[in-house]
């Protein structure tokens, strides 16, 4: 379809449950953001390689930041035609009680979304 593919790897800081600030605790967040950034980068390239041997034009961003929210704006800042996203299938109640990535952006977007079954993308 001679379309070209944006690939978003959003990824979130985990929140650290300390009442005071403790500089152990900096650093710690500025080593898990370093390694996040790196495990992040090393799946876009993978995805890229995947992508372009198939011909595929593809370019890459990797934001850190709510993934639901991300996923929008850059969905939207890009003019994307369609979000293309994994499903883990959590199920109904444990989907809502944990928060569901791909039920959140289905139900914002004001685009279509195809979501993927996570053991769908895991089998390949």
């Amino acid at each position: 379809l001679k379309a070209q593919v944006t690939v978003l790897h959003a990824y979130q800081f985990p929140v650290l449950p300390t009442a005071i600030v403790n500089p152990l605790e900096a650093t710690y967040s500025a080593e898990m953001g370093h390694l996040l950034q790196e495990a992040g980068s090393a799946l876009l390239e993978q995805a890229a390689a995947a992508l372009q041997q198939q011909g595929v034009q593809v370019r890459t961003l990797l934001e850190a930041g709510e993934p639901s929210d991300l996923i929008l704006e850059v969905a939207e800042r890009e003019g994307c035609d369609l979000i293309v996203m994994g499903s883990r299938g959590l199920g109904t109640v444990r989907g809502f009680l944990l928060g569901s990535v791909s039920h959140y952006v289905v139900n914002h977007a004001h685009l279509p979304v195809m979501t993927i079954p996570h053991h769908a993308v895991e089998g390949s």
